[in-house]
């Protein structure tokens, strides 16, 4: 692929099927979230609640993170310990995909 414009429009046709499939990815993993919590996955389950199927492991991450007032930000570990800083948890899915055999 020598011509520059054909490199930028397979690019973009590209990034737009990637787009494409992140949206279904999305939606399925909503679903995964719905039949998980509603226990319909549970015969997958091992000892530490993650899923496996065929050689597909999915494990339910929790990210916390907090923020800070800019007053305070020297003083972050003091907020956390008081309860100032406003704590976000983030929920997400980790697929980790069966290693391909050689």
């Amino acid at each position: 692929m020598t011509n520059p414009s054909t490199l930028l429009g397979v690019i973009a046709s590209t990034k737009k099927e990637i787009a494409r499939h992140q949206e279904i990815l999305d939606r399925l993993m909503d679903d995964l979230t719905l039949m998980y919590t509603a226990g319909d996955m549970d015969d997958l389950k091992d000892d530490d609640g993650n899923l496996n199927a065929n050689g597909v492991k999915v494990t339910r991450c929790v990210k916390t993170t907090y923020q800070y007032s800019e007053a305070v930000k020297q003083l972050k570990q003091l907020e956390e310990f008081e309860g100032v800083a406003t704590k976000r948890e983030t929920e997400y899915w980790r697929v980790t995909l069966p290693k391909a055999e050689f």
